[in-house]
């Protein structure tokens, strides 16, 4: 898969329940292959989730910042390393 294509999945949870938002972005990152990488679509940055997540990953699964605006926030979730 070249790099372009990688950048199409996405991932919008802005219609998700928050008890279940958290739930499927962890499940999503953890099922991230080494090198894949998604566009995570939210209401608003969703920085709590990505600073518990990169607790987590132990610097696996790097989060940065596509958009940050008031009505909609986009990160994209990368994973660095194989899973230990």
């Amino acid at each position: 898969m070249d790099r372009r294509s990688r950048w199409r999945r996405c991932l919008d949870v802005r219609e998700t329940k928050l008890d279940w938002r958290r739930a499927l972005i962890s499940s999503m990152a953890t099922a991230l292959s080494l090198g894949d990488a998604v566009v995570l679509v939210a209401s608003h940055a969703p920085y709590p989730v990505l600073v518990k997540n990169g607790d987590c990953s132990g610097g696996q699964i790097r989060a940065r910042r596509l958009q940050s605006e008031p009505e909609v926030g986009q990160v994209c979730l990368e994973r660095l390393a194989a899973l230990a």
